[in-house]
């Protein structure tokens, strides 16, 4: 499968990736764009709710739609509870863990647990709580 890259995606893969600097490097991961290959997978790492996602792993892409709706639950949480550290939450078929990590940096005080059965995706969510 044949994809012509948008310049939108080059724009964003040399700004992210790149530090605006056209590498071999980068026109390799150009041709990845072209093979189909998803931008987030090429840049290796994705913002979500201030986090930086890491996707080395190959874990499911979080989605804008569940960044969005994750935004609207904290803010609901914060208002009904203001007390933090009273609230236990829980990340069920984690993947990534971007749900459980972004929750847990808004949530400072509260105690966050992640739920996933592929050991590699496990992994991957270790990763992103090291890492955020």
């Amino acid at each position: 499968m044949t994809h012509t890259p948008s310049e939108r995606e080059r724009s964003w893969l040399l700004a992210e990736k790149y530090h605006g600097e056209e590498t071999p490097d980068f026109f390799a991961d150009v041709e990845r764009l072209k093979e189909g290959e998803p931008l987030a997978y090429v840049i290796g790492t994705v913002p979500f709710l201030g986090c930086t996602i890491d996707l080395s792993y190959r874990p499911f892409i979080p989605r804008p739609e569940t960044e969005w709706w994750l935004e609207k639950a904290l803010t609901v949480i914060k208002e009904r509870t203001p007390n933090a550290t009273s609230l236990r939450l829980l990340d069920v078929f984690s993947g990534s863990g971007a749900i459980g990590v972004a929750a847990a940096r808004h949530l400072p005080g509260a105690h966050v647990d992640f739920s996933e059965q592929d050991p590699r995706l496990v992994k991957q969510i270790k990763k992103n709580i090291a890492l955020n």
